[in-house]
This record gives structure tokens, C-alpha cells and sequence, in this order.
């Protein structure tokens, strides 16, 4: 998605269906407030989107002084690219966490990701 710097989107690129439509104001959203209060860039938190509906992690960056780029990515994508990735044993070898460790994406042990488990764990 591409924001102005107030906020409002102004153009947007998905190869899925999405709820977006150009002139959507994404002011009060976390992404937003973070580059607009001078963060370089922002990795989300898992929210519900509400151009998918489905759980997101996005990445939010200042283009210039006027554009802000947020890029969503959808985890069920996400967890489908790390299906293909097995051992030996036909075990998944990729899991996708957060910075907190938290499982984002566990293909052998999906009750990892729904019970909010940590790679601590």
C-alpha cells in the first residue's frame, strides 16, 4: 500500500482479494503512527487485516517526505512456503517466529502457533 503522509491511501498493488480502496484512511494505525512519529521503519505485531481478513505481520517504511510504503504479508502464505521444506524424517525444518520468539509459523506443530507457544518454550 502506498499512504500519503497523512495517512490516506493513495495506491495499492495484490495479487489477492482484498477490502482496499484508494482514499481509506489508515491514520490511527500502529504501522502509520510509528514512520509519522520519526521511526525509520516498523515491523507490525500480528494483527487481522482489514484488506485480507486474515492474520498479518506488515513492514511499514518512509519513502520520501510525502509517501509512506506498507508492505502485508499474509502468515497463511507465509506458513504454506514453510510446508515445503522437509527433513529426512518428513518433518518440517523451517518455523517462522517473531522477535519475541513467539511461533508465527510451526508446519509440524500447528497448536504451537494458535497457543501463542515460544521458541523459549
Amino acid at each position: 500500500m502506498i499512504l500519503n503522509n497523512d495517512g490516506i491511501l493513495q495506491d495499492f498493488a495484490s495479487d489477492m482479494k482484498t477490502n482496499l480502496y484508494k482514499g481509506y484512511d489508515y491514520s490511527n494505525t500502529d504501522y502509520y503512527l510509528a514512520i509519522k512519529n520519526g521511526a525509520d521503519d516498523f515491523w507490525s505485531k500480528v494483527y487481522l487485516s482489514n484488506a485480507t481478513n486474515k492474520s498479518t505481520i506488515s513492514y511499514t517504511l518512509r519513502v520520501d517526505e510525502n509517501t509512506i510504503a506498507v508492505l502485508i504479508v499474509d502468515l497463511d502464505y507465509l506458513h504454506k512456503f514453510t510446508k515445503k521444506f522437509k527433513g529426512e524424517d518428513d518433518t518440517s525444518v523451517v518455523r517462522i517466529t517473531d522477535k519475541n520468539g513467539i511461533f508465527l509459523s510451526h508446519p509440524s506443530i500447528p497448536e504451537y502457533v494458535s497457543q501463542r507457544m515460544s521458541i523459549k518454550d
